[in-house]
């Protein structure tokens, strides 16, 4: 099968209308304060960053928890559960900003931007495509994407065995249609991924000491086309303020820092084609920004 052509362009999401950018001296206390608390936690938490086991330790922690709280009891809908009423405000990068948004603004964003950009690398293959996140937690991503119509079906793998279990739990209260989780080790296992659209959402960040081994291992599954949403270090520029400090953030965690250079020696020996880079200019906290980088088998 040839490859479609691929031409996302400029992402037609707009930014939220309610976020306004870090001006006042308040908002830089605030902002700094937020900073800070980020890397203190860092600190205290980097070896979680630098060992897989660590990794695995971490998430069954952060998802049992998700599973003993249950709090998707507490709500009638899907959307609501996903992105609950109130007037909470983030210190958030947006337009390659430091802004302040309201929690609810930005989460719909993230949406819309996740939607859309999937479905500019989903829409040119003309035949039934399945969708698969790799990391995909107790499944926010693909819940939100069935709770704004993604017309393709969805399926969800797992490292922890609790992220598995609160997904299909949330799945079964909201009788959710065509999703599927599983249970699977991106360092070990083989998954089941043959030729299906994949994408990652700050999932790999984790892997420092195996990006390239779990780049290598996604290409023995012959998957059709990988898409990911994940912090891009080579990217960065150390001489502007922003990007010194997520310089900075990435090497005090100890997250990945070699996606793109991976990804670069599996081009140059032929396994795969890189078909797009990008920026994408926003994430939740001030560090970490979300960039794009789409591949697929050679």
């Amino acid at each position: 099968m040839g490859t479609p052509p691929i031409d996302p362009g400029k992402s037609t999401v707009l930014f939220p209308k309610d976020a306004q950018r870090i001006g006042s001296v308040r908002d830089y206390y605030d902002l700094v304060s937020e900073l800070g608390l980020r890397f203190r936690n860092a600190l205290r938490n980097r070896r979680k960053s630098s060992d897989p086991s660590d990794v695995t330790e971490n998430y069954n922690s952060s998802w049992g928890k998700v599973l003993r709280q249950e709090k998707w009891l507490g709500h009638e809908s899907l959307s609501e559960f996903l992105n609950p009423r109130g007037d909470q405000q983030i210190i958030s990068t947006l337009d390659s900003q430091w802004m302040i948004v309201p929690r609810r603004s930005y989460l719909d964003f993230r949406l819309d931007h996740l939607k859309s950009t999937l479905m500019s690398f989903v829409k040119p293959f003309s035949d039934p495509v399945t969708v698969a996140e790799l990391g995909c937690g107790w499944g926010r991503n693909i819940f939100g994407l069935k709770s704004v119509d993604f017309p393709f079906p969805l399926r969800g793998f797992e490292l922890t065995p609790e992220g598995v279990e609160a997904a299909n739990r949330i799945a079964r209260h909201f009788n959710v249609p065509d999703v599927r989780f599983d249970q699977a080790n991106l360092l070990e296992d083989d998954i089941e991924i043959a030729d299906d659209v994949v994408y990652t959402y700050h999932c790999l960040e984790q892997i420092k000491y195996g990006t390239e081994d779990v780049l290598r291992r996604i290409l023995a599954c012959r998957p059709r086309r990988v898409v990911h949403f994940e912090p891009v270090v080579e990217l960065l520029n150390p001489y502007k303020p922003r990007d010194f400090v997520n310089l900075a953030y990435n090497r005090v965690v100890r997250y990945q820092n070699s996606l793109l250079s991976s990804l670069e020696k599996l081009e140059a020996e032929g396994a795969v084609r890189i078909l797009h880079v990008s920026r994408e200019g926003f994430y939740q906290l001030p560090i970490q920004e979300t960039c794009c980088v789409v591949w697929e088998p050679a």
